[in-house]
């Protein structure tokens, strides 16, 4: 495995001040996060927030994005990890809904707004972007934010929308970057696998799978796997259920830890069985609403 300053240009260089305190972070992580509605497991959430964080030691630049932000459940964690000089990019389609052909999510750039605000308290270095995905290129993203270092794949669940964020994420990726896919075991969005395999069995593909957990794919390219996987591995080794092939490429697969996290994950698949479902019939889900407000 090579090391850190073999391929990282910026390795060992002085990291610019971390934008907000890891005090923001660790009640996101702890509690917050249940307030903001969307889908991401403890365990997802907790290993995103270590490699993000293990990214800015290690000295990894650049922004932090994602295409298909829902409320900002996921995006809030990659945008309290930014550093002074590193914007975060938020694209959803938001009250474009016309363009939400697999009706996989509804955002609301109202609420997204109010979660950022109420978790963040700044909007500082923060950049929305409402668009249809299909029709953005890289280069509008790097005029945005420049390069990224973190880019979370959730928007539209077809096979070809699927498909086009990926190349979209690979076209803005920095050096050292990490794309992560969301719903690729879901049995709900089979496409999102087809569009995936078209892409990761391609001859253009720049990344491969280092990392899974529950509900998320991790991509990075190649030569940064084997870092990635031994800090992950040092860390959440209690949860490390085995390696696999995928893609032609080793990956890490971690799980839930002991009856609490069974528990806990049963949970979480059963509300989002249950928002999934909600979001298919708008008048049971207002109808839910109502009763809850009693």
């Amino acid at each position: 495995m090579n090391t850190i300053a073999e391929i990282l240009p910026d390795a060992g260089s002085v990291a610019s001040a971390g934008r907000f305190s890891a005090d923001r972070t660790a009640r996101y992580l702890a509690a917050g996060h249940r307030s903001v509605e969307g889908w991401l497991t403890p365990l997802s959430a907790r290993v995103l927030a270590f490699l993000l964080a293990e990214q800015s030691r290690i000295g990894v630049r650049g922004s932090v994005g994602e295409i298909g932000v829902h409320h900002g459940k996921l995006f809030l964690l990659a945008y309290l990890a930014t550093r002074t000089d590193e914007r975060a990019f938020a694209v959803d389609v938001f009250d474009m809904q016309e363009f939400n052909l697999d009706h996989s999510g509804k955002g609301d750039r109202e609420r997204f707004l109010a979660n950022v605000q109420r978790h963040a308290g700044s909007t500082d270095g923060l950049v929305v972007i409402t668009a249809d995905s299909l029709k953005l290129t890289p280069q509008r993203l790097l005029d945005e934010a420049g390069r990224a270092r973190f880019i979370s794949v959730d928007g539209g669940h077809t096979e070809d929308c699927a498909l086009n964020d990926l190349r979209l994420a690979e076209g803005c990726l920095a050096e050292g970057g990490i794309i992560l896919l969301d719903d690729y075991f879901n049995h709900h969005w089979p496409d999102v696998s087809v569009g995936a395999a078209r892409h990761f069995l391609s001859a253009d593909a720049r990344t491969k799978p280092f990392l899974v957990t529950p509900n998320k794919v991790f991509f990075a390219e190649p030569r940064y796997h084997g870092l990635y996987q031994k800090a992950v591995r040092e860390r959440f080794q209690p949860s490390f259920n085995n390696s696999a092939r995928m893609f032609g490429s080793a990956v890490d697969i971690y799980l839930i830890e002991g009856l609490r996290g069974i528990g806990g994950a049963i949970s979480s698949l059963i509300a989002d069985e249950a928002r999934m479902r909600l979001a298919r019939s708008p008048r049971l889900k207002t109808f839910v609403k109502s009763i809850m407000r009693r």
